[in-house]
């Protein structure tokens, strides 16, 4: 297995600091948590070579201006994307009572339709723009299947 280069731990340190999420010396920032969740590895210098090329064409889609968010990071989960997120997991929880909270429900919808890991301080933090939408279309079904299992059972 080829490991990572020299070149590919620069370049990926590089573009984590130009987005903002890597701080020098601090093995527990946003860098090495995405690195955790995505590749269940705790070290840069562990990822192998493809590892490390998917990290970098997931950092360099943060980099591109993909949306103007003004308020976040840009190509990342916007703020009326986070809401529209909330607002279906609530309405969710309204239809659907089950003892999970609605952050709870939340992170494991992330997990199911993203394949992300979240933490729980912040469950959208590495959520980017294209999978806020693909987030929201997924939790729109969700509560579409709710609401016609509960008609159904009302039914009866």
């Amino acid at each position: 297995m080829r490991m990572i280069e020299y070149k590919q731990v620069k370049a990926i340190y590089a573009m984590a600091n130009k987005i903002g999420i890597s701080e020098k010396g601090n093995k527990n920032d946003d860098l090495h948590n995405l690195v955790l969740s995505r590749f269940k590895k705790t070290s840069i210098k562990d990822l192998t070579y493809f590892e490390a090329e998917n990290l970098k064409r997931e950092l360099s889609k943060c980099l591109k201006p993909v949306k103007n968010n003004s308020d976040g990071v840009p190509g990342m989960i916007t703020s009326a994307q986070k809401k529209k997120v909330w607002a279906l997991i609530y309405k969710l929880c309204e239809i659907d009572k089950r003892e999970a909270s609605a952050k709870e429900r939340l992170m494991g919808a992330i997990n199911k339709i993203l394949g992300l890991s979240k933490t729980e301080s912040n469950p959208l933090a590495w959520v980017t723009f294209e999978d806020g939408n693909k987030l929201i279309e997924y939790l729109k079904r969700y509560v579409k299947s709710a609401e016609k299992k509960r008609s159904d059972e009302n039914e009866q």
